[in-house]
């Protein structure tokens, strides 16, 4: 386990705080990061832009000219694309211009934004940021006792109000909750802030993915239950078996991961499963 320093406000060493080593031993991806951000500003890109075509240019419809004797080609109408003010040819319209990535590539992208960014030392943990108001000239003179370059990005659990207040008003610094943060907004910034309880939040995220299918093969089984109202073992064995799966795949795949992990997840599995299944009892059934 590496290990990460904590410092207070007063920029003077409080702890520190353990972070796996697969986590920190990624390598910079950089194909992997740039299309990453690639897709982050297509996505945030409006796509409002149009131009008229001949349905739209506002003319008559009426013959210009006759058809034949005048000497001239023949037009038949004003709003023709060949005309003066005439309407656009495959012009551009409005439209999305998100598109979809593999979820390895992004989970990949972020564990090696992140993991350079502890290289470069562009992060720092603080062991808490309680601001007793929300005046701007507080946090500033709080930044300068950090030593902290110009565009700052600050990354809490919950933002509170006087953070969000007393932020606002400088222009590089951003506060951001841990659930938004992505791999545009640190590569944008020299200097990330991680609160202690917001970075033990996101290196969950950022460990292995086998953990957050457990929960989610869990909550839709309890959703399951509770919906149908009647025990569902058959169902409980097959999740479970596809849960064990996904895991051995997963520490096969992975040469760093603990088996001890994959013994206390099980664990935790069958004995989180084992309670839906006694909640989930049908209605109206005698104690």
């Amino acid at each position: 386990m590496a290990t990460l320093k904590t410092v207070d406000t007063g920029n003077k060493a409080a702890g520190k705080i353990e972070i796996d080593d697969s986590i920190l031993e990624t390598p910079y991806h950089r194909k992997a990061v740039s299309e990453v951000v690639r897709q982050f500003l297509a996505a945030n890109q409006q796509g409002t832009h149009a131009t008229k075509n001949r349905a739209a240019v506002a003319y008559s419809t009426h013959k210009l000219y006759r058809q034949k004797g005048t000497g001239s080609s023949r037009a038949g109408s004003a709003k023709s694309p060949i005309r003066r003010h005439g309407g656009t040819i495959f012009g551009p319209q409005p439209r999305s211009h998100a598109f979809r990535l593999n979820k390895k590539t992004r989970r990949l992208a972020t564990r090696a934004v992140f993991a350079e960014k502890v290289r470069q030392d562009g992060v720092l943990v603080l062991d808490s940021l309680d601001l007793a108001d929300n005046k701007t000239r507080n946090l500033k003179a709080l930044l300068s006792k950090l030593k902290l370059p110009e565009k700052v990005l600050i990354v809490t659990d919950e933002i509170p109000d006087n953070l969000r207040l007393a932020s606002r008003n400088i222009p590089d610094v951003h506060v951001l909750s841990y659930r938004s943060l992505s791999v545009y907004e640190m590569m944008k910034h020299n200097k990330v802030i991680f609160l202690k309880d917001a970075l033990e939040a996101y290196k969950e995220r950022l460990s292995w993915w086998t953990f957050m299918m457990c929960s989610g093969h869990l909550e839709c089984l309890k959703k399951l239950c509770l919906w149908k109202r009647k025990r569902t073992s058959s169902l409980l064995r097959l999740i479970l078996e596809q849960i064990k799966y996904r895991l051995k795949k997963a520490l096969k795949n992975h040469l760093k991961f603990q088996c001890w992990k994959l013994e206390q997840w099980m664990y935790e599995a069958r004995k989180s499963a084992s309670d839906v299944m006694r909640d989930a009892s049908p209605v109206g059934k005698k104690p």
